[in-house]
C-alpha cells in the first residue's frame, strides 16, 4: 500500500509526464499538418511528385516492373542510392508503389523529425525551450525542402542532433553505433557528424586541457566501422559502373558549364562561403 506521501509525490510525476506525452502528440500532429500543406499539390495529384524520384527507378522494379534483371539502369540506380533507403524502400514496395510511398513517408518523416527535435531540446533545456526548437524546425523557410520525397538526404539533420544529444548527454558509446548508421543512411551525414564531433572534441581539449578519451576512442571505432560498411559496397562496383568522373573531365564537357543543360551549373564549384548569404 502506498502512503499518502507517496501518493502525493507521485501525482506530480504523473502529471508532468502526461504533459509531456500529449506535447510530444501535438508537436507530431502540427509537422504532420504542415508537410501536408506544403506538399498538397503532390498529395491531391498523383502525377505531381518530387523530380529526384527519376534517379531511383529501382524502388520502382523491386517487385514488379517492366524493367529486366539486368537492366544496367537499375544497377547504377541501386548503387547510386544509400543502403538504408533501399532497404526502406524495398520493403514499403510490398505493400505500396513507389510513387504513394515517397509521399506518405515524406509527411510521416516530417512528423517524426518534428518530434525528435522536440525531445532532445526537452531533454537538455526544459519544456519550453524544446517547443520552441520543433516549431523553429518544422517553420523554418526551406527546410521541408530535406524531407519532400524522403530521400537520404532526409536523415542529415536528425543525426546531427541525435549526436549533438549524445555529446551534451555524454553518451560516447553512442558514436559505436551512430557513425556506422550515418554511414548506411547518408554517407555525407557520416562525415558531417564525425567533423561536428571533432570540433566538440577539440573545444573540450581546450576547456579542460585533456581529451575525452572514450569518446575519442569510439568516434574511432565508428567511423572504421562505417568506413568499412561502405566499402564492401563501393570497393568493387557491378561491372558496367566505372570510376566516378575526373574533374578534369568534367571541366571539358559544356553541359556542365554555364549556358548547359542545367539552370545551376555544376561548374566552377561555387565557395563555400557563398551559402553564407
Amino acid at each position: 500500500m502506498m502512503s499518502k506521501s507517496d501518493k502525493s509525490i507521485n501525482r506530480p510525476r504523473a502529471k508532468a509526464k502526461h504533459r509531456l506525452i500529449l506535447i510530444s502528440m501535438l508537436v507530431f500532429l502540427i509537422a504532420i499538418a504542415a508537410a501536408i500543406y506544403l506538399n498538397w499539390p503532390s498529395l491531391i495529384n498523383y502525377a505531381v511528385y518530387k523530380s529526384d524520384i527519376r534517379q531511383a527507378p529501382h524502388w520502382a522494379a523491386y517487385h514488379q516492373t517492366s524493367f529486366q534483371d539486368d537492366d544496367l539502369l537499375l544497377k547504377y540506380a541501386q548503387f547510386n542510392e544509400s543502403p538504408v533507403q533501399n532497404l526502406i524502400y524495398y520493403g514499403g514496395t510490398y505493400f505500396i508503389e513507389m510513387i504513394t510511398l515517397t509521399k506518405i513517408l515524406t509527411v510521416i518523416s516530417y512528423g517524426f523529425a518534428a518530434l525528435l527535435f522536440f525531445l532532445i531540446g526537452q531533454s537538455l533545456y526544459g519544456l519550453r525551450t524544446g517547443l520552441l526548437i520543433s516549431l523553429f524546425f518544422t517553420f523554418f523557410p526551406g527546410q521541408f525542402e530535406y524531407s519532400i520525397g524522403f530521400f537520404s538526404k532526409f536523415w542529415i539533420t536528425p543525426l546531427i542532433m541525435v549526436a549533438f544529444w549524445s555529446l551534451e548527454k555524454q553518451r560516447w558509446w553512442d558514436f559505436l553505433f551512430l557513425m556506422p548508421l550515418a554511414a548506411l543512411a547518408y554517407p555525407p551525414a557520416a562525415i558531417m557528424v564525425g567533423t561536428f564531433t571533432a570540433v566538440f572534441i577539440m573545444l573540450e581539449f581546450a576547456r579542460s586541457h585533456r581529451f575525452p578519451r572514450q569518446l575519442v576512442i569510439n568516434l574511432a571505432i565508428g567511423s572504421i566501422l562505417g568506413a568499412g560498411l561502405l566499402m564492401l559496397k563501393y570497393i568493387s562496383p557491378p561491372t558496367g559502373i566505372g570510376p566516378m568522373t575526373s574533374g578534369s573531365v568534367l571541366r571539358g564537357m559544356p553541359e556542365m558549364l554555364a549556358g548547359g543543360l542545367n539552370w545551376d551549373p555544376y561548374l566552377p564549384v561555387p565557395s563555400i562561403f557563398s551559402e553564407l548569404w
